[in-house]
């Protein structure tokens, strides 16, 4: 972790410290090469943090999509040193700003003390989804294929829900196979800005990749 204002950086979790802790799992789902932690994310009270582990693949094309496997979302106690779950599958977490749940795709509410998941009610599921909560934790944003939902293929939708009463509305829908000639696919990966009023996410239905934004109306 480095500290911003003061440069000092300090070593909270290790590899070697998950290999411990995990070893039959990591075993079972690497072998036994080096691993890494991967996409560390911090929980809101800067409190707790989760990642995924990663370990090479060997291969020279970096690029490619089998260069790594990356697997597994760890949490971490930052307060009492200790690993608190494991859950074999990540998908894209995010916290929710109480840092007491992470939000999974699927609609899932992780305890972020011991990783038993509620599923939200009543919200559509988006396959491929990347999702995030409201400042306020009222509201989810989603994106995800709305195949599912009845659109055609290809088809990719932003969804916002009440996590409350389970109602939703599309802020857009619009085939995501186009934009940005990268070889990381641009997903919309919807996220609110800091107050909750606005929502950005990227589309890739024309030639470039752009930004949108869609702005809550005056209350």
């Amino acid at each position: 972790m480095l500290d911003a204002q003061t440069g000092d950086i300090v070593t909270v979790v290790t590899a070697d410290a998950v290999r411990q802790g995990f070893g039959n799992w990591l075993m079972k789902e690497f072998g036994n090469p080096e691993i890494s932690i991967f996409f560390p994310v911090l929980s809101p009270d800067r409190s707790r943090v989760f990642f995924k582990i990663a370990a090479g693949s060997g291969g020279r094309d970096f690029m490619s999509k089998d260069a790594s496997h990356r697997q597994g979302l760890i949490c971490f106690d930052l307060e009492r040193k200790k690993f608190l779950f494991l859950r074999e599958t990540w998908g894209h977490p995010a916290w929710h700003p109480d840092s007491s749940r992470i939000i999974e795709m699927g609609n899932l509410f992780l305890d972020a003390v011991d990783g038993s998941a509620t599923r939200i009610p009543q919200l559509p599921q988006l396959r491929g989804s990347h999702p995030s909560i409201s400042p306020d934790g009222r509201l989810l944003v989603t994106d995800g294929l709305a195949d599912s939902l009845g659109g055609p293929v290809r088809e990719w939708g932003v969804m916002v829900g009440d996590i409350r009463h389970g109602r939703h509305a599309f802020l857009h829908r619009f085939d995501n196979s186009r934009g940005a000639n990268s070889w990381r696919k641009s997903h919309p990966h919807p996220a609110f800005s800091s107050d909750g009023h606005r929502v950005y996410f990227n589309v890739s239905s024309d030639d470039f990749t752009q930004l949108f934004v869609a702005e809550s109306a005056p209350e």
